[in-house]
């Protein structure tokens, strides 16, 4: 069958997850939704993790101001999307406000269809994107479920720290339990928080010998200017952090990204 240069592909979906919070979860999503934007990609970036300095308020959104929330992407898939627009290429879908009611709504109507709500509901809308980004709350659930379920590719951060062993163990065992055998996202590890000192060291070589094959290159410093950007909701890529060792690393994961998820996605 010809194919006509006018058809666009299906949006390359990405989940960044880790059951642990604190390990630059949210830092990633938003330098991705930075990144994709200076690539000129149509993204659509869905926060799914309604803590105080959760993504909505990282890129500029208050999402107790929303009136179309990810709840309502989730449970109401048959509701118009009414993303907010950030400009010419990033929309986003700003957290629920109301987390528990969500989790307790969706977790009813996982246990009798499956996590599969949300994949649902992005079904509907993907040939608008390029990409679509889900950011998720750690510690497991209905939402992370829906959000592994609906996405192909995974970006799992880990804090490089003593703690980098049970954070891996714990996304392996969460993975096992939603997909009970059947075909996994993809999955690549971002080594996160990297410094010079010992526990660092031993925490990188703890992950890049068990992460073979799954792990990214680039290694995100501790860095000051990561967390000013989000502090102060401006792009970590803007000229003010130019020179932080932080906006480096990040944006060469981003290269990274493009260039493992467009591979995969023909």
């Amino acid at each position: 069958m010809e194919v006509h240069m006018t058809e666009r592909r299906r949006a390359v979906r990405a989940a960044v997850v880790m059951p642990k919070g604190g390990v630059g979860k949210t830092a990633t999503a938003a330098a991705l939704a930075w990144g994709l934007r200076e690539h000129k990609k149509r993204t659509l970036v869905i926060d799914l993790d309604p803590q105080m300095a959760d993504l909505s308020l990282v890129l500029g959104v208050d999402k107790l101001k929303a009136e179309y929330t990810s709840r309502e992407l989730m449970l109401h898939p048959e509701h118009e999307l009414a993303p907010v627009k950030l400009d010419e290429y990033v929309d986003l879908v700003p957290a629920d406000p109301d987390p528990v009611l969500t989790e307790m709504r969706l977790g009813k109507e996982t246990m009798v269809s499956g996590p599969v709500k949300l994949r649902r509901a992005l079904d509907k809308v993907e040939n608008r994107y390029d990409f679509i980004l889900c950011d998720c709350r750690p510690g497991g659930g209905a939402v992370m479920a829906n959000a592994l379920v609906a996405c192909k590719h995974i970006v799992a951060p880990v804090q490089l720290t003593r703690f980098a062993a049970s954070c891996i163990v714990e996304m392996n065992t969460i993975l096992s339990e939603v997909f009970d055998g059947q075909a996994r996202p993809a999955i690549r590890y971002l080594p996160t928080f990297w410094t010079s000192d010992r526990e660092s060291a031993e925490a990188l070589e703890f992950v890049e010998e068990n992460c073979r094959g799954a792990l990214y290159g680039t290694r995100i410093p501790r860095a000051v200017a990561i967390a000013r950007s989000m502090a102060e909701a401006a792009s970590l890529f803007g000229s003010e952090f130019s020179d932080s060792k932080g906006a480096e690393a990040y944006r060469a994961f981003v290269e990274e990204f493009l260039l493992h998820t467009e591979a995969d996605h023909v």
